[in-house]
């Protein structure tokens, strides 16, 4: 339990009766609250009550399906076992949800009109540490078929390459599935920006479609996921008109939030980035050494199958030509070409020298640096 499931009871001759005003100090570990009259009392704790969300839950023609969370308030959801249950007169639960989280699916061809189904969830939790879980509270909520309009923003999830555009339409639908039109329906769209942006910017705009422009690779995260949540809010605009004889009349707009609507952009799936070094290494006391070009390709856990680099955007094509490809599952050996394994990243040679002076350490160092500058690396991960 939790200090919000405690409080104080009196004994008032046929009958325990709460306390008001009931104050816990967890630092002090003490608890205390308001009586009228002394007798005796008792710490008591007190079953935690379980919630059901959304209340009321709707569906329609068209949106047929509603995700339920069920929770306790003030505890952690995993704290608790959940045990689902619907009349399913006209809809079944999913299968692909468990723990405090459920989909009711209105399975009917035809949906009644009120109510449609009950669906509840039953909370178990363990009296002791490690004992069995015993039941504490339930609740349930209507499912109904009155939900009016509905919001979509399609396609639902999408993949994209790095730099590649892709584009969303926002719809609004009524409950018969078909498509919902008015002149003062406006969109609002935002988006998480980690991999990529979206046009038109936020802000109130009548144009039911966005576009979301993927990053291009030099500025995306290294390893996958790179995923964006884009969201669009339908919002309709009311027309205000107020004044009077002396002022004459006067015309403004609000606008209305209707409802709100997701999609998802995962940019490089099972993609990752490498990256281009120079590294020098001092050998004698001319400030002569070694000049090493290499590129780095992040580490994957758990190890996939296989990884397959593609490299290009070379400035300078006569050794590698437009293109340079290898394929590993493991390091392949410990010379200069070879993948070797440095902490979280693997490491391949690609071009490197040696010069006993120090100006030819600076010239190396801006060769390589200029033969490799516009270089792009991509690693393909089996799983």
């Amino acid at each position: 339990m939790v200090p919000s499931d405690l409080g104080i009871q009196r004994w008032n001759g046929t009958a325990w009766n709460g306390l008001s005003n009931i104050t816990i100090d967890t630092a002090r570990r003490t608890i205390s609250g308001t009586t009228t009259g002394f007798s005796t009392f008792t710490l008591t704790a007190g079953l935690p009550p379980a919630a059901l969300t959304p209340q009321p839950a709707q569906v329609n023609y068209n949106q047929r399906s509603v995700s339920f969370v069920a929770s306790v308030p003030g505890h952690v959801a995993n704290a608790f076992q959940y045990r689902w249950v619907t009349t399913g007169a006209n809809g079944v639960l999913g299968v692909n949800f468990s723990g405090n989280q459920q989909q009711y699916i209105a399975s009917t061809p035809i949906i009644p009109e009120g109510t449609v189904d009950l669906v509840g969830v039953e909370v178990s939790a363990q009296q002791v540490p490690g004992g069995p879980f015993t039941p504490i509270a339930n609740t349930q909520v209507p499912v109904t078929s009155d939900l009016g309009l509905t919001y979509e923003l399609n396609p639902w999830s999408q993949l994209a390459d790095f730099g590649q555009q892709k584009t969303v339409q926002a719809l609004v639908r009524n409950r018969d599935g078909s498509i919902y039109t008015s002149p003062d329906l406006f969109y609002d769209y935002s988006a998480t920006k980690f991999a990529g942006n979206t046009t038109p910017a936020p802000g109130q705009t009548q144009n039911s479609t966005a576009t979301y422009q993927a990053l291009p690779i030099q500025q995306q995260l290294k390893k996958a996921p790179r995923v964006d949540q884009i969201t669009v809010t339908f919002l309709i605009r009311e027309r205000v008109v107020g004044g009077d004889l002396f002022t004459g009349t006067q015309v403004s707009y609000n606008f209305k939030t209707m409802g709100t609507a997701d999609a998802f952009v995962e940019v490089g799936k099972d993609v990752c980035v490498g990256r281009f070094a120079v590294e020098t290494q001092i050998t004698n006391n001319q400030g002569g050494g070694c000049v090493y070009a290499y590129l780095y390709a992040p580490v994957v856990t758990p190890a996939p199958k296989s990884y397959a680099l593609k490299a290009y955007g070379f400035n300078d094509t006569a050794l590698y030509g437009t293109s340079y490809t290898k394929n590993w599952t493991a390091a392949t050996g410990t010379g200069f070409t070879d993948v070797q394994q440095v902490g979280s990243e693997w490491r391949m040679g690609l071009d490197g020298g040696c010069t006993p002076t120090s100006s030819g350490i600076t010239f190396r160092q801006g060769l390589y640096a200029s033969r490799f500058a516009g270089i792009q690396a991509e690693i393909k991960v089996t799983p």
